[in-house]
């Protein structure tokens, strides 16, 4: 935090950073449509969506609304690709950490971080 590491990596090929981008926009996009599919799915089926065991939220769909139940399984693709691009997040973190440490390039910001935090 005090000392922030720059993400703007122009040596970078620009499929990595298209790829990069890409991939984020979709953890977004996920992360912010899912529940929302997910709470139209369960209106559907009948089932209660409660918060955290504080208050039950109200039903948007009829029961076996067809909407509804599209976006059931629109969630449940989202959700089997939000497992996918965590697994490959994930990946590309050991590959890019595995190269990093193997030859220093100027393009990688995390040979650079980690330098910093040994400094700390």
């Amino acid at each position: 935090m005090l000392n922030p590491v720059s993400l703007d990596m122009p040596d970078t090929p620009v499929w990595e950073r298209w790829i990069a981008i890409a991939t984020h926009r979709a953890f977004y996009f996920i992360l912010l449509v899912g529940p929302f599919l997910g709470w139209a799915s369960a209106s559907a089926h009948k089932l209660p969506v409660n918060v955290f065991g504080l208050f039950v939220l109200p039903n948007i769909a009829k029961p076996k609304a067809s909407w509804a139940l599209v976006a059931g399984d629109v969630h449940s693709l989202f959700m089997w690709t939000l497992l996918a691009l965590i697994g490959l997040h994930v990946a590309a973190r050991f590959i890019i950490t595995s190269y990093c440490t193997i030859t220093y390039c100027s393009a990688c910001c995390l040979h650079e971080a980690s330098k910093r935090v040994i400094e700390l």
